[in-house]
């Protein structure tokens, strides 16, 4: 996990970005573990639904709810301790 005061340019697979100051995230971002290449953004804060929490180590955070993509791949996971776990 890589803490930015801004959503990068470019976002590297196998990496989660939070963005915001230290303590105060507001958004996640990844690139699809599906290999599509399309980037993912989850909000952290605010009052957008559905909203996601980000905790643990930096180097393996977990992110709750699931990640469901709607379009594109249609990708359903969690992200666990680091590691990507697949929904059927």
């Amino acid at each position: 996990m890589t803490v930015e005061p801004d959503v990068p340019d470019r976002i590297a697979p196998k990496r989660l970005y939070v963005v915001g100051d230290p303590g105060h995230y507001w958004l996640a971002v990844m690139k699809c573990p599906c290999g599509c290449d399309s980037d993912i953004q989850l909000p952290l804060s605010g009052n957008d639904w559905p909203r996601w929490s980000v905790d643990g180590a930096d180097s393996a955070p977990t992110l709750r709810p699931s990640i469901h993509r709607t379009t594109g791949c249609r990708s359903h996971f969690l992200l666990r301790r680091g590691k990507v776990v697949w929904c059927r």
